[in-house]
């Protein structure tokens, strides 16, 4: 389930089947967005942190400098932790 809205519109509720389908859907408004030359995009997702290796991988394509997942990681995902 996503509520998508841009500047110039209502805000607008779509169900989907599957959370891949809604991640990518996502990515692929954000884009859109940018590419009409919103400069500033925020998207919440619940339960980042579980879904974060599929967010990484659905961004991957977006220049590093317009993607920022703000949440942090637990240390114990840290290799550098395990070998302390």
């Amino acid at each position: 389930h996503a509520s998508i809205k841009s500047p110039h519109e209502q805000s607008r509720s779509v169900r989907f089947s599957h959370l891949e389908n809604e991640l990518t859907t996502m990515a692929r408004w954000a884009k859109h967005q940018l590419e009409q030359g919103i400069r500033s995009i925020g998207c919440i997702v619940p339960q980042l942190n579980q879904l974060r290796p599929s967010i990484e991988r659905i961004f991957a394509h977006f220049p590093p400098d317009q993607v920022n997942i703000s949440s942090g990681r637990p240390l114990t995902e840290y290799p550098i932790i395990h070998t302390a």
